[in-house]
């Protein structure tokens, strides 16, 4: 492979792996980073389709940043083409 050249990625993490939004008001700002074949994580914050279950308990932003709506629980997951969706819950 060339230099530089994306590698197939092995695993997609959410970034931080628990949140807890206290308030209304609170907000968190996400990263999705997906660990390439070659060992090297790389951020696709921009490129990941993110769904939230709940609209009601959180607002979320297009640039991935969390914002406390109401109190809840809900279920983030973030999707990338070629490998396994990743999930957090998000208490609010």
């Amino acid at each position: 492979a060339a230099v530089g050249a994306p590698q197939k990625p092995v695993s997609l993490k959410i970034v931080p792996g628990e949140i807890a939004l206290k308030g209304a008001g609170a907000a968190q700002q996400l990263l999705a980073v997906v660990a390439g074949a070659d060992g090297i994580d790389r951020d696709v914050t921009s490129q990941v389709e993110w769904r939230l279950s709940q609209s009601g308990v959180a607002n979320l932003t297009p640039q991935a940043r969390l914002e406390a709506v109401s109190d809840g629980k809900a279920v983030l997951t973030a999707s990338l083409v070629g490998v396994k969706p990743a999930q957090v819950t998000v208490h609010v």
